[in-house]
């Protein structure tokens, strides 16, 4: 029933990927100020695995720009995760 749940990332480098923003309560709307002065690539993740075995997947929320500075991400139920930034 749908498609199979594939890890994305095992480890993230925030020098390696730009910003990572970590959203650690569950929500469907993540504001986010994140300071590039642009409007970066959005790629959102959630950990399915535990916290000393985090297997990471992509999520697809909606991006909505507000400025060159800031940002809201919408799901479609609430999740926690990461926005990575770039």
């Amino acid at each position: 029933t749908g498609w199979p749940i594939t890890p994305v990332f095992t480890s993230l480098s925030r020098d390696f990927l730009g910003k990572v923003i970590n959203i650690s309560e569950a929500s469907n709307r993540w504001q986010i100020q994140h300071d590039l002065g642009y409007n970066p690539n959005v790629t959102t993740t959630m950990n399915i695995g535990s916290s000393e075995s985090p297997i990471w997947v992509m999520v697809e929320g909606d991006v909505k720009y507000l400025d060159d500075n800031s940002l809201d991400i919408y799901f479609t139920s609430a999740v926690s995760g990461r926005a990575i930034l770039s």
